[in-house]
Parts: C-alpha cells; structure tokens; sequence
C-alpha cells in the first residue's frame, strides 16, 4: 500500500467524525425512544419545561400513572375494582434516560468543537508552520525569537514540507500534548539538525543554537 504524507492525519480526522458520528447516533436513538406528540426533541422539551415550572409530559415508554386492578371479597364474592395507581419504579427510569440524554447532548457538543479544533490545526499550513516555528524560535534564541523568525523562515518552510510533512507535524503535536513542550522541543531540535545534515546550505551555528537551547531549558527547569 502506499504511503501518503498526509495518511495518519486523515485516519486520526476520520476517527473523530466517527466518534461524533457515534454519539448522535445514540443521542438520536435515546430522544426517539423518549419522544412523545408534545416533544419532538424530548431533553429540550423537559428542560424547557421546567424553566417555565411546568410538570413535563410523561413519555409513552415510561408512563407514570396506570390503572391497577385488584379484587376485593365483600360477603363471600369477590369484586374487582380497578384504580390510578403511580409506577414509581417508571419515574427512576425517565429521569436517568433524561440525564442520559443530556450526557449525550454535552459530548456530542465537546466532541463536536474537538473534531473542528483538530480540523482547523491539521489542515490549514498556516498552523502547521507557525507550530513547528514556535518549537525552533525556542532552541535558537529564547529572548530574541524574531532573528530565527526573519533568518530561516524560508530553510522552516521547506523543512516541513519536505521533512515532517502533514503526519510529522501531528506526531509532534501529540507528543506535546502527552509528554510536554520541552521533550517535543527537544525531538524538534533533532530532526531540524538532522535535516540541516543533509542539506549543508542551510546549516547554522549549531553550538550557539545547543547553547541557547540549554540556556533556556535550565531557566524552564528552575521555575
């Protein structure tokens, strides 16, 4: 199979939409067992009902007063009499569908704003280079960020997309979300001089930049 740059960043993108696909798929088949005539979205339905003090309508699964009928011996016959009778057990059972429903309804919006949030980061290049950017300014210079902003923009902007690539880039930002902005600096650092090696015309001074580097990660380390 080939590979393609950007192959990992599709499958980890799809994995999202699945998982919002998911939740309203579940979040739609909850308000369809729920729903009655009055709500046709049943949590918004209760809620609004109870903002206004209103008793909410009961749902057609889950009803709460039924009639019993029970038989009663009057002078040696039995009669049967049938009364409203409250299935409490039925009251428990719609409010837990009830916070189900809204539990849903708060992933569906999280999930939603976490797929937009990793759609807007991977896809547009504008994010990816200022990204990698911000990692590089840190091992070159910590107090004057600029000069390696003006130097190397153009030796960055071909260094991510021909190096690290979209899928490089979105390994990067897991690795600062799951073990910190100092060890994806420091991977960062490594693949930027690995690939200054292999293309001597962009070469730097590497012992400044180490020297800048530990400088920085010192005064990190003590704060």
């Amino acid at each position: 199979m080939r590979y393609y740059e950007s192959y990992v960043t599709a499958m980890y993108l799809a994995t999202k939409i699945m998982y919002v696909g998911n939740i309203l798929t579940n979040l739609v088949l909850v308000n369809k067992f729920l729903e009655t005539d009055d709500y046709s979205i049943y949590g918004l339905g209760v809620l609004r009902d109870l903002m206004f003090g209103r008793t909410w309508m009961e749902s057609g699964n889950f009803p709460r007063v039924t009639l019993c009928d029970f038989e009663v011996r009057v002078l040696g016959n039995n009669q049967r009499h049938s009364v409203q009778c409250v299935l409490v057990i039925n009251i428990f059972n719609e409010k837990i569908f009830i916070l189900i429903w809204l539990w849903f309804s708060l992933l569906f919006v999280a999930s939603t704003l976490d797929m937009l949030y990793w759609f807007s980061i991977s896809m547009f290049h504008r994010d990816r280079f200022r990204f990698v950017l911000r990692h590089l300014e840190l091992t070159f210079d910590p107090d004057k960020p600029e000069l390696f902003r003006k130097e190397k923009r153009k030796q960055v902007e071909h260094f991510l997309r021909t190096y690290l690539k979209v899928d490089g880039v979105l390994v990067l930002r897991m690795i600062a979300l799951h073990a910190g902005v100092m060890f994806c600096t420091e991977i960062t650092d490594a693949l930027w001089k690995r690939y200054l090696s292999q293309h001597p015309e962009n070469l730097i001074d590497e012992d400044s930049s180490l020297l800048n580097f530990a400088r920085y990660r010192a005064n990190f380390l003590c704060v």
